[in-house]
């Protein structure tokens, strides 16, 4: 348990960057397949984290990626060096309940997103499906 409860806020939504394929001739629409992947960066002076969201679909079954989409939340954290240290190796240790709930707000909004890009298209079926941050599995980089 945390001695002092971490505040925050929304400081920008960014989208990075947006690729739709064609559709494909072979296209069905029935199921697709989401690839998301987090990555958390720090800006220690601006006292800034940074929660990127890469998301891939696919057609199920099928390994063409049909949409590439990254956006970026950034969030401005109260007394930013009180709760996220750098270590020896200069790494930031960010509280996991921290992370964890900006991967929620990040996913939450890129799914947003990705609805508004991707409505009017032959993907506007491709809803983002609920997340359970806990069940993600951390890859090392």
């Amino acid at each position: 348990m945390l001695d002092t409860p971490i505040t925050y806020g929304l400081n920008s939504v960014t989208d990075v960057s947006l690729s739709i394929q064609k559709r494909p001739a072979d296209f069905s629409a029935t199921r697709f397949y989401f690839e998301v992947n987090i990555e958390q960066k720090v800006d220690e002076q601006k006292g800034i984290m940074v929660t990127f969201c890469d998301v891939n679909i696919t057609e199920e079954g099928k390994d063409f990626q049909l949409v590439k989409f990254v956006m970026g939340c950034s969030f401005l954290i109260t007394d930013f060096s009180t709760h996220i240290k750098k270590d020896e190796n200069g790494v930031f240790d960010v509280p996991d309940i921290l992370s964890k709930q900006l991967t929620m707000i990040t996913i939450s909004t890129a799914r947003g997103c990705l609805y508004e890009k991707l409505r009017g298209t032959y993907l506007n079926k491709a809803y983002l499906p609920i997340i359970m941050v806990d069940e993600m599995q951390k890859v090392e980089k």
